[in-house]
């Protein structure tokens, strides 16, 4: 989901209804693998400068809570 720099930190829920295609919705996937970027163009593409987290795998199935950092920047 896309939301403004100034709204971090935040939280936010992955359900049904952030399904991008129709009935691929997260509990379709054995793992889900979750990341989080703020883009200095606003393009949905990583690009060079864009600050990112790392990547955390979780279960698709019973996803538990997890803690995203952004402290990286995308080379």
């Amino acid at each position: 989901s896309r939301h403004r720099l100034e709204e971090l930190p935040l939280e936010i829920s992955l359900n049904r209804e952030h399904a991008m295609i129709a009935n691929m919705t997260v509990d379709n996937f054995d793992e889900l693998q979750i990341l989080a970027r703020v883009s200095r163009s606003g393009s949905p593409q990583a690009s060079t400068g864009d600050y990112a987290s790392q990547v955390v795998s979780v279960s698709g199935e019973n996803p538990e809570p997890v803690s995203v950092v952004i402290d990286r920047i995308v080379e």
